[in-house]
Order: structure tokens, then sequence, then C-alpha cells
């Protein structure tokens, strides 16, 4: 026989999968307006104040920092790569040179 072998439950959802779905929604909400924070971050603050029966209902921490990551990238977008050295306008002096490994680097070499 071919299909899911599994009985498939018609059932409405119960208490915990709508909690744990608005967890999710919650934590998606809270990535998308403080881009500042990292994915990790953004799942700690709000797991660590669910009670353990949501938070287990929940997926796993790395599919939710991939979600969240994939949704920035798709939707935050850094300024344009410039075409020509005008097209970086100013660059402030802390910027043009630059200490690696003790060996200073260049930014802008002018001669």
């Amino acid at each position: 026989m071919k299909g899911p072998t599994e009985h498939i439950s018609h059932d409405p959802p119960g208490r915990l999968e709508i909690e744990a779905f608005l967890a999710r929604n919650k934590i998606r909400t809270k990535a998308q307006n403080q881009p500042e924070l990292t994915a990790g971050q953004v799942i700690r603050s709000e797991r660590s104040a669910l009670p353990d029966a949501i938070s287990d209902r929940l997926p796993g921490t790395h599919s939710l920092k991939n979600s969240i990551n994939r949704y920035r990238s798709k939707t935050i977008q850094g300024p344009a790569n410039p075409q020509s050295l005008a097209d970086l306008g100013i660059i402030p002096d802390e910027f043009k040179n630059i200490m690696t490994r003790g060996i200073l680097r260049f930014l802008i070499f002018l001669t």
C-alpha cells in the first residue's frame, strides 16, 4: 500500500501548538524589527521567556536561525557597490589606513 501509514488527524490544533505558532511569529517579528541582533540572540531571548512545554514544540535553533537569516538576506539590502572611486565619496581618515596583524594596509594609496 502506498501513502502514509500513520493516522492523519483532522483535529484542530491544541493550545500548545497555537502557543508555539505565536511564539515563532514573535521571534520572526523581533528579528525583522531588530536587525542589529544576531539570529541566535533573538532566539535565545524569546525562548528563555517561554515555558518548556511551548519551547519544546518550536523548530530547532538551527532551523530558526536559517529561517531568520534567509529572510534577512532577501529583505535587508546593503548599499549598492560603487562602480568607481568617485562613487565612494569621502572616506574618513580612520578607514584609510588599517592595521592588520601588525602590518599597515592601505585602503587607498595616494602617490
